[in-house]
C-alpha cells in the first residue's frame, strides 16, 4: 500500500479530529473517539498539527511534555497527581487536547 498523501492526512485530521472537537453537531452524531496517536520522525509537523487544531477549535492544550514536568514533578506520587488533575481538566473544560512530546 502506498503511503498516503498529504491531501489524504489532512483530509482525515479534518474530518475524524478536527470537526468532532469543534463542533457539538458533528460530535453527536458521530461514534465518539476519545483519542489519537500522532507519531512519526522528528519534524514531521505533530506539533503543528496540534497547534492548528487547538487554533481551528479553541482548544485548550494541555502540555504533558517530559522537560516541562521534570523540573516540577520529583517522585511518582506528584506525577499520578498531574496527571489525574490534567485529565479532570480535560473533562471539565472540552475542547481540551492533552499534548505529550517526547514521551
Amino acid at each position: 500500500m502506498p503511503d498516503p498523501t498529504y491531501f489524504d492526512v489532512r483530509q482525515a485530521i479534518v474530518e475524524l479530529i478536527g470537526l468532532p472537537l469543534g463542533s457539538q453537531f458533528v460530535k453527536e452524531r458521530i461514534d465518539k473517539l476519545h483519542y489519537f496517536l500522532f507519531f512519526g520522525p522528528h519534524g514531521s509537523g505533530k506539533t503543528l498539527i496540534i497547534r492548528a487544531l487547538a487554533h481551528e477549535c479553541d482548544a485548550l492544550v494541555l502540555e504533558l511534555s517530559p522537560l516541562t514536568l521534570e523540573p516540577k514533578i520529583n517522585d511518582k506520587k506528584e506525577l499520578n497527581k498531574m496527571l489525574a488533575m490534567t485529565f479532570n481538566v480535560a473533562k471539565t473544560f472540552p475542547p481540551a487536547i492533552i499534548y505529550m512530546d517526547e514521551v
